[in-house]
């Protein structure tokens, strides 16, 4: 419990991190380079913070989120088949597709960076850091949906078992209706059988009166 505990906290924490990071960049980094209000150095050492950002967090979060995976009893039937599966693949792919598009637009940048170039590294990077936005929003939107507690799972599923009680009650009283025994009598809750045994003495008490 504790282990699992632990690498839940690390998981989120991390994709929290590199999520975080690749927004500040976008956001807040890359205007001011494309603006030329940073120096080449500066520039640099964010994208180069940025890579040693991902790197690590791609593969801590790997690998705490394949504990988790399998101590969750994901199997390749329940992948493949189930909500929750869904989202774990999902999830995957978000981070391969983060990773990838990060390392691309960093290596691109750095390249201009070397030539002491500022404004051009930056619209260079900049589609591959947008990417990485909408990667990184998909990716803690995904994280949100697999650790909602089972509480609301389970809620979510009650107007299905309502539905199909009453249902069956239906089918009951229909069937009732048409001189078939079925269950108990829909409005006194009374077993037909009962009630079948009560029909028997009357007629028998009936006829040692006659």
């Amino acid at each position: 419990m504790v282990v699992d505990t632990a690498m839940y906290t690390v998981h989120t924490a991390l994709s929290a991190l590199w999520t975080g990071s690749v927004l500040f960049v976008v956001l807040a980094v890359l205007p001011l380079a494309m603006d030329g209000d940073v120096s080449p150095d500066v520039l640099g050492r964010v994208v180069s913070t940025l890579q040693w950002v991902t790197r690590a967090s791609a593969l801590l979060t790997l690998l705490s989120g394949g504990y988790l995976a399998v101590t969750g009893g994901y199997t390749v039937d329940r992948l493949t088949g189930t909500a929750g599966g869904y989202l774990v693949v999902a999830m995957v792919l978000l981070w391969l597709g983060l990773a990838a598009v990060v390392e691309v637009g960093s290596a691109r940048a750095q390249r201009g960076i070397d030539e002491r170039k500022i404004r051009e590294p930056a619209r260079d990077a900049r589609p591959f850091y947008l990417a990485a936005v909408a990667l990184s929003v998909g990716l803690l939107v995904v994280s949100g949906l697999l650790g909602m507690p089972p509480a609301f799972r389970v809620r979510s599923q009650f107007p299905q078992t309502s539905a199909s009680r009453s249902s069956k009650y239906a089918a009951g009283s229909a069937s009732s209706g048409n001189g078939r025994t079925v269950g108990d009598s829909p409005v006194t809750g009374v077993p037909q059988s009962a009630r079948s045994g009560a029909a028997d003495s009357q007629r028998w008490t009936g006829g040692r009166n006659q």
